[in-house]
């Protein structure tokens, strides 16, 4: 057995006992000299001297019998002998780095951890649904993050009405996000529902931007789109178009509603300094940018994003407002 020295707890594991013989004794065992009792668990971690001289195990004594050594030749009177003991040295608790264990209490790491093979939690993969569909867990999954985005209100239309007439109208609203960790209860399929972006307002009408699509998975959460841009038909005063409303996230962990859409502002004369009311971002951003001048409305630029409103000068034709983005569903796998 390799010889370790201490335990953590400072206790020696090797006990050393002298005896000096009265004579004749062939054993020794009980009380040393100093009073402590010879006591030793293996035979094989023992090791007797006589007066200085080691002793061979097995043919100058034995320690056949508990606690005892024996099998000694007569010891003269006077004779010392030594005894050392070497405790087996268990430490209590501890997880083998063979085969692995389970730690009950909290782990710190002041440094940096390197991770070989799998652990719980690992992410294992995304999928992302850009449309309508099914999702089926990869194998070995046992919970998900999944981040649900509605679609993008529709931008507002704008009518002209005759020379030195101008208009603006409002965009549309930005769709919420639910966002949640499902760790039971998840399906072998879940429906994916991705909800369309708001269609452009006609300005020829005029009519609002039409309102995002709702986006869900499963039953477990879901986000409606944002409201639509409102119409505006051009006149000759100084005029606003209100944007849609922004989309809400719910029954997730986090619930985030998109931004409202922008006011179309007309200044009504003939300077052509009017702009429409820009498209309010969802979670992921992408509102789509005002337009001035004599211009139809942007399209939502980013997952969940609404449009602009379309906008119009004094000597301009009708102008319709730009289709809000449709939404999103992202599925993050973890083991």
């Amino acid at each position: 057995m390799p010889y370790i020295g201490k335990s953590p707890t400072g206790t020696g594991v090797r006990s050393r006992y002298y005896f000096t013989a009265s004579g004749g004794e062939t054993l020794l065992s009980g009380a040393s000299d100093s009073g402590a009792t010879l006591s030793f668990t293996d035979g094989n971690y023992v090791d007797v001297s006589l007066n200085g001289v080691a002793l061979v195990a097995g043919t100058d004594y034995n320690t056949t019998t508990a606690n005892t050594i024996g099998g000694l030749a007569a010891l003269s009177a006077s004779d010392i002998v030594e005894i050392l003991v070497y405790d087996i040295f268990t430490v209590a608790d501890t997880v083998p780095a063979s085969s692995g264990g389970t730690f009950s209490g909290g782990v710190t790491i002041n440094g940096n951890l390197t991770v070989t093979g799998t652990s719980p939690g690992n992410l294992t993969g995304v999928q992302t649904f850009t449309s309508s569909g099914t999702y089926t867990p990869t194998a070995g999954t046992t919970k998900v993050l999944v981040y649900v985005v509605g679609g993008g209100g529709g931008g507002g239309g704008v009518k002209q009405n005759g020379s030195g007439s101008m208009g603006a109208g409002g965009g549309g609203g930005g769709g919420g996000t639910a966002i949640k960790l499902i760790t039971s209860g998840l399906g072998a399929t879940e429906s994916v529902t991705v909800g369309a972006g708001g269609t452009a307002g006609v300005g020829a009408t005029p009519s609002a931007g039409g309102v995002g699509g709702t986006s869900s998975f499963g039953s477990h959460c879901s986000s409606t789109g944002g409201g639509g841009g409102t119409a505006k038909t051009c006149a000759t005063a100084a005029s606003t178009a209100t944007g849609g409303v922004g989309g809400e996230g719910s029954s997730g962990d986090i619930n985030i509603q998109g931004d409202a859409g922008g006011v179309g502002v007309a200044s009504g004369t003939s300077s052509n300094q009017s702009n429409s009311g820009p498209g309010g971002s969802s979670h992921l951003g992408g509102g789509g940018r005002s337009v001035s001048g004599d211009a139809a409305g942007n399209t939502g630029g980013n997952f969940g994003g609404g449009a602009s409103g379309g906008v119009n000068t004094n000597t301009g034709t009708s102008r319709n407002g730009g289709v809000g983005a449709a939404g999103v569903v992202v599925v993050y796998e973890y083991e």
